[in-house]
């Protein structure tokens, strides 16, 4: 936990400094986000609430750091090696309508004996198009022991409900997986009906799941500084081999996720 916290503060401190050196405004958002349950890139790593803090700054127009973390609400099977705090830094270019992001991101797990995954590091690019459908490409590239690559295609737009108050978001989004990133998450044992262990090894690139997601954004206060953000989304895996397996492993293939959170805008 100590690591976490360290890793939390660094991050923070890295990014306020610099933008203090650059002589730039900070924006950002800080906000606590509870989830129905836990999907993370097509996979149902918890059916149980989870709580969610994150903290974004905008330093300046080209800079910005993220700080995220998932905690289960329930002592479930496998909670040490849920949880975990992941640090990202990113240098955002705008040219006409298109945005085009680069960064990194730290994966850091619990600390504890107890936790089964190790800490790891991406590296990912990405290109919005400011259209009304937002476009968006994102490419993530893992360099610890996976080396895999994990790719999204989405879709966004915003309807404004009440003028600088109130909004309604839309998201569609498709991922794409490498046999090595695939095969990190989803290598699934399974008991046939004649008790045999057999072993679901994914091969190829596959289209993994598409998300559907839909946001009520509520600002309130004096300066609309406070943000109320109720959601619900659905995931469902697409490839067809990978379903089969959950199937067989007695596990969930989709899931509705209900969410709310309390936030800053600042």
């Amino acid at each position: 936990m100590k690591r976490i916290t360290a890793v939390a503060i660094v991050t923070c401190l890295c990014a306020f400094v610099a933008a203090q050196a650059a002589e730039v405004d900070v924006n950002g958002t800080a906000e606590v986000e509870v989830n129905s349950s836990h999907i993370w890139r097509g996979q149902i790593l918890n059916e149980e609430p989870v709580i969610q803090p994150s903290l974004t700054l905008d330093l300046g127009p080209y800079f910005s750091a993220i700080v995220w973390g998932t905690w289960d609400l329930t002592d479930q099977p496998g909670t040490m090696s849920r949880n975990r705090v992941d640090a990202t830094v990113a240098c955002n270019g705008v040219h006409g309508k298109n945005i085009i992001k680069t960064g990194a991101i730290a994966y850091i797990y619990h600390d504890s004996s107890f936790s089964q995954n190790e800490d790891t590091y991406e590296v990912f690019a990405g290109y919005t198009m400011d259209e009304v459908s937002l476009p968006s490409v994102r490419v993530f590239y893992d360099l610890g022991d996976v080396g895999g690559l994990f790719g999204t295609l989405s879709f966004a737009h915003s309807f404004d409900l009440v003028q600088d108050q109130t909004a309604l978001d839309f998201r569609v989004g498709v991922s794409v997986a490498d046999e090595k990133n695939l095969q990190s998450r989803f290598t699934i044992q399974t008991v046939d009906a004649n008790s045999q262990t057999n072993v679901f090894v994914p091969e190829g690139t596959k289209v993994l799941d598409i998300t559907a997601s839909m946001e009520l954004l509520v600002f309130f206060g004096d300066d609309r500084h406070g943000l109320f953000n109720p959601g619900v989304s659905h995931m469902m895996v697409m490839d067809s081999d990978i379903r089969n397996a959950l199937k067989k492993a007695d596990e969930q293939s989709d899931e509705t996720v209900f969410s709310v959170s309390l936030g800053y805008v600042f």
